[in-house]
């Protein structure tokens, strides 16, 4: 009986010796009630932090990148309860806003490529096709449809985020003393264009050209004699002066830009995830653009009364069939096409698309030598 004692306790220390061990007994154990997933604000507490964007508009309120910009800002704010806060720059150089949003100085910029980075964007030209964007909404709408074939330049696609992208109404060329209907008259005179196809087509109409000003300098230019004319969109009149400088304008509108609002990769790559899924969700479908191409539309508006009401502009219009004439003969158009098909690039089938939609407005294609 002792000796039976005497096992019986070993068994029972050994027992209590693997269970406080935490080794497994033969007894099922329960399950345990599943946790629930946790939400990216659970897992770690999502930081607050400013954002700076930058526009190339006037710095007045109603400049016209404003709208577009600040709608997508306020937005942002609202869809991130406040953590993420804006500061918007307005007034940027356009030659440098590229420029300063690759170097960093800025999270997000609205410029346009053609002014400020034509080699980096030699698509961005198609904008400059004489005689097509009779308002800055259709544009906006002919880019856009461009940009979800993915027929501009990769770097829009590869190396920033686009937010959204809008484009002004064609440009009218304002001159301050003389007035111009045919090539003759701009003989001699020098005016400040758009670098690439705008700045081509005036030079082959005659014209000496200045690209190296900035909008924000055209004004003075205007007035002190050094620049004869300017030819640019109606949306930004008011806010640079130009209207001031104008006693001609010349139309039909002839040439223009686009303009993109991007995020610089680096600052992309800093947002964390879950705020980017919130830009995407909000940049999705080019909503921004649509803002801003109607309120580009209600300043060209605007800048045609200020011209004509408040300072007596006189409107004149081309002669189409000397101005066509003279393009022919100098090739800037199939020049230009010929440049981007030898560097393989999908010009033929984009301009087929622009065609496409714009004969959809009821706008007809130039007779400039090509013809999709």
């Amino acid at each position: 009986m002792k000796k039976f004692l005497l096992i019986f306790s070993i068994v029972v220390v050994l027992a209590g010796i693997l269970i406080l061990s935490g080794c497994p007994t033969t007894e099922p154990t329960q399950p345990t009630t599943p946790t629930q997933p946790t939400t990216p604000a659970e897992e770690e507490e999502l930081p607050s932090y400013t954002l700076k964007f930058g526009h190339i508009g006037p710095p007045a309120p109603g400049g016209f990148a404003t709208a577009g910009v600040v709608a997508f800002a306020e937005d942002l704010e609202k869809a991130t309860d406040g953590r993420v806060t804006v500061e918007i720059t307005p007034g940027m150089a356009p030659p440098t806003a590229y420029d300063d949003l690759m170097a960093d100085m800025y999270d997000a910029v609205f410029f346009n490529p053609v002014q400020c980075a034509p080699k980096e964007f030699p698509m961005a030209g198609i904008s400059t096709l004489p005689w097509t964007f009779p308002s800055a909404v259709t544009h906006t709408e002919a880019i856009w449809e461009l940009w979800e074939a993915g027929y501009l330049d990769d770097v829009l696609y590869e190396d920033m985020k686009v937010v959204f992208l809008a484009g002004d109404r064609a440009s009218g060329l304002l001159m301050s003393e003389t007035k111009v209907t045919e090539p003759a008259d701009l003989v001699g005179k020098v005016l400040h264009t758009v670098v690439g196809m705008q700045d081509d087509l005036y030079k082959a109409l005659g014209a000496s050209t200045d690209t190296s000003i900035s909008a924000g300098e055209v004004s003075g230019a205007l007035a002190d004699g050094t620049l004869d004319g300017n030819v640019k969109g109606y949306a930004p009149l008011e806010g640079f002066g130009w209207c001031e400088h104008a006693k001609y304008v010349t139309e039909p509108l002839m040439g223009s830009v686009f303009f993109v609002f991007a995020f610089n990769p680096d600052a992309w790559d800093r947002i964390p995830e879950h705020d980017q899924a919130i830009i995407e969700d909000l940049s999705e479908g080019n909503h921004y653009g649509w803002i801003a191409g109607d309120f580009m539309e209600e300043l060209c508006a605007s800048g045609e009364v200020c011209l004509l009401v408040d300072h007596g502009a006189t409107f004149v219009e081309w002669d189409i069939p000397a101005v066509e004439a003279v393009l022919n003969d100098a090739g800037i158009w199939t020049d230009w096409i010929d440049e981007r098909e030898a560097a393989g690039l999908p010009v033929i089938d984009a301009l087929e698309m622009l065609y496409e939609f714009l004969e959809g407005e009821g706008v007809a294609p130039p007779a400039i030598g090509w013809e999709p």
